[in-house]
């Protein structure tokens, strides 16, 4: 599992949805109330297993399964995404660009394409901003992330969670990618966006609930 989040950062990095010192990754522990989080302030490049974090959800470090290193100042927002979804076992927070300019204007992505609903459960609302590292931060978060897999930071970024690792980097993807849809797409209506059609929403919905929801 260490293993596993440590190639996951470097992917974020070598992608460009970080850079050093940003970001976060976890994974939940099976069969305890703990999870293997990184490091604070990630040199994505030279991060090893040594320097991933064991703790508790209530932020005690299990040193004998902890390297040196501090935890992310954001474990708090990890561990209440596992307390409340119970089948969210992984969490991936960054900084990709087109979903960061998003969040400065606290702008939600809108259900522009079905794969939104398949993978993501449908639009990307947007936390209003508080202090990173905080329990208001979490509360905004849990708020406003709504019963689908991603939710932006106004003013910071984007946070994903998944059934697993994977479905949880593929979110973040996923999400990047339909950010810079929408701006173009704005762009090229000059502003007035259609309406997406939804025919076929509740299908696509059923995919999400049966495949990648963490309710």
């Amino acid at each position: 599992m260490k293993s596993d989040l440590v190639r996951s950062a470097a992917g974020l990095f070598e992608a460009s949805l970080v850079l050093p010192g940003e970001g976060n990754l976890s994974l939940r522990l099976p069969g305890e109330d703990a999870m293997i989080l990184t490091p604070t302030m990630n040199r994505y490049a030279d991060l090893g297993v040594e320097d991933l974090v064991v703790m508790s959800f209530d932020g005690e470090v299990d040193e004998r399964r902890s390297g040196s290193r501090a935890p992310s100042s954001e474990y708090r927002l990890h561990a209440a995404i596992y307390r409340h979804r119970p089948r969210a076992n992984a969490v991936v927070h960054a900084h990709p660009p087109e979903a960061a300019a998003h969040a400065v204007l606290g702008r939600p992505i809108p259900m522009i394409m079905e794969e939104m609903a398949a993978l993501i459960g449908g639009a990307v609302p947007c936390a209003p901003y508080r202090r990173t590292g905080t329990d208001d931060l979490v509360e905004a978060v849990l708020a406003n992330l709504g019963s689908g897999n991603a939710v932006m930071l106004a003013h910071h970024g984007l946070l994903t969670c998944g059934r697993s690792l994977g479905d949880a980097m593929d979110a973040m993807t996923v999400v990047e990618k339909l950010a810079g849809i929408h701006r173009r797409a704005r762009s090229l209506a000059e502003g007035r966006m259609p309406e997406p059609p939804d025919a076929d929403r509740a299908f696509l919905l059923k995919t999400f609930r049966d495949r990648f929801s963490t309710t």
